[in-house]
C-alpha cells in the first residue's frame, strides 16, 4: 500500500511531481512577466515588484526541490531549479 497525500488523496510520489510541476510553471510565468515588464515603459516600482515576484517563485521552486531531496546542497537545488525552468520555458 502506498503512502497517500492527506491534501489531495493521491499517492505521495504523484503529488510531489505535481507540486514540482506547478512550482516550475509558476517560476517560468513570473520570470517571463518580469522580463516583459523590464523591457517596457512601466514604472520602476512595477519592475521591482515583478522582479521580486520572479525571485520568490524561483525560491519556492528551490524549497520544493529541497523538501523532496533532504540531503541536497542548496547550490545543487538552484542548479536543478534552473534546469527545470529552462526545460519548461523551451516547451
Amino acid at each position: 500500500m502506498s503512502v497517500m497525500c492527506f491534501h489531495c488523496r493521491e499517492p505521495l510520489d504523484r503529488c510531489r511531481r505535481t507540486l514540482l510541476r506547478d512550482a516550475t510553471e509558476k517560476a517560468v510565468k513570473e520570470i517571463g512577466f518580469a522580463a516583459l515588464v523590464s523591457g517596457s515603459d512601466e514604472d520602476q516600482a512595477v519592475q521591482v515588484v515583478s522582479a521580486w515576484d520572479a525571485a520568490r517563485a524561483v525560491n519556492d521552486l528551490v524549497d520544493v526541490i529541497v523538501a523532496q531531496n533532504y540531503g541536497i546542497d542548496v547550490d545543487e537545488a538552484y542548479e536543478r531549479a534552473r534546469a527545470l525552468i529552462e526545460e519548461a520555458a523551451c516547451v
